[in-house]
C-alpha cells in the first residue's frame, strides 16, 4: 500500500512544476522512491543543514536491513555485518543458519574492498539519523595490510588475522571438521604435488609448500584442492561457516585456531567465543 501511495504521488505530479517533500520513518516508502529521481536526506541531531542526495547503490543495499520501521528495533537485534564479496557473505549466512540463533548478524556484501568504505560511511550516517544506540560491523580481508584498523562512528571495523577468507579453511577447527589435521594436510599436499606435476595450480601449490604459511600466504584458487584433499565434497564457504557457528567459550584462541585466524577484534565484537554452552544450544535446537 505504501508503494502504491508513492506510485500515485509520482504519477500525479510528474508533469507539474512541483517539488514534493516527504517526511517519513518508513524504509518501505524510501524503497518505493528508488529509481524515481528522488533525493534523500537523513536527519541527525548533529546537523541543522539539509543536503539531499540521490539514492546510492550503497543505500539501496543497506536500507532493507534496517527493517520496515526504525522503531521496531530490528537492526539492533540483527545488526549489519558488511563484508567484501560473495564468498564472505555465504560464509556468514551459513554461520548464522548453523548457529540456530546464537549468531545474530545480517551479512551484506559490498562487492569489493574499495566499496566497503563507502558502505561503512552510509551505515554510519544512517545509524546516526535513526537510532540512539546501535552498532554496525564491517569485516575485511587483511591482505598485506596491518591487522589493526580504526573504528568509525557507529561502525566497528575489523580485519581477518589471516590473508583472506580462503585461509580459514586451513585453521585447526575447520580442518578437523573435514576429518584431517594440519600435519596430515601438509603430507597430503606433498603427495599431491608428486602426483599432479601438470596441474594448472601445481606451481602455486609448490610455492605454498615451501613454508606452509597457512595464515599469510595468498591461497586463493587453491581452496578447492584443499577440500578435495580432505576427501569431502562440501563447498568451502559452508564448511567455514559451520565451523564459525560452533565457536564457544571453550574454543581455543591459540596459534592456528579458527579464533586466531578470525582475529581477536571480530571474535570479541560479535562475542563468538562467549556463546552459550552445549546444553543451552540443544535447548534452542529443540525449540527451533
Amino acid at each position: 500500500m505504501q508503494y502504491k501511495l508513492i506510485d500515485l504521488l509520482v504519477e500525479s505530479t510528474k508533469n507539474l512544476p512541483i517539488t514534493t517533500i516527504i517526511s517519513t520513518h518508513s524504509t518501505a516508502i524510501l524503497g518505493a522512491l528508488n529509481g524515481r529521481n528522488a533525493h534523500v536526506y537523513f536527519m541527525s541531531k548533529s546537523s541543522n543543514e539539509l543536503v539531499f542526495n540521490p539514492i546510492s547503490k550503497q543505500l539501496e543495499d543497506i536500507i532493507p536491513i534496517f527493517g520496515a520501521h526504525p522503531l521496531s528495533n530490528i537492526f539492533s537485534q540483527s545488526p549489519i555485518l558488511l563484508v567484501e564479496g560473495e564468498d564472505d557473505e555465504r560464509i556468514w549466512q551459513q554461520a548464522v543458519r548453523s548457529s540456530l540463533g546464537r549468531i545474530q548478524v545480517w551479512p551484506c556484501q559490498t562487492g569489493s574492498k574499495d566499496k566497503l568504505s563507502e558502505y561503512e560511511m552510509t551505515a554510519s550516517h544512517l545509524i546516526d539519523s535513526i537510532y540512539d544506540n546501535a552498532t554496525a560491523y564491517s569485516f575485511r580481508d587483511r591482505d598485506n595490510e596491518p591487522y589493526d584498523i580504526n573504528n568509525i562512528p557507529n561502525v566497528i571495523r575489523a580485519r581477518l588475522n589471516c590473508y583472506a577468507a580462503e585461509n580459514l579453511i586451513l585453521s585447526n577447527e575447520v580442518l578437523l571438521s573435514l576429518g584431517v589435521t594440519w600435519e596430515e594436510m601438509k603430507i597430503r599436499i606433498s603427495t599431491w604435488l608428486e602426483k599432479e606435476p601438470s596441474h594448472v595450480m601445481h606451481q602455486k601449490m609448490k610455492d605454498f609448500a615451501v613454508n606452509f604459511d597457512r595464515k599469510n600466504y595468498k591461497i586463493k584458487d587453491l581452496e578447492v584442492i584443499f577440500i578435495y584433499l580432505s576427501g569431502k565434497s562440501k563447498p568451502w564457504e559452508v564448511v567455514v561457516g559451520q565451523a564459525i557457528s560452533k565457536l564457544n567459550s571453550s574454543s581455543s584462541r591459540s596459534e592456528g585456531s579458527l579464533a586466531d585466524f578470525l582475529g581477536i577484534k571480530i571474535i570479541d565484537a560479535l562475542k563468538l567465543c562467549e556463546m552459550a554452552d552445549s546444553t543451552l544450544f540443544l535447548q534452542k535446537a529443540r525449540v527451533s
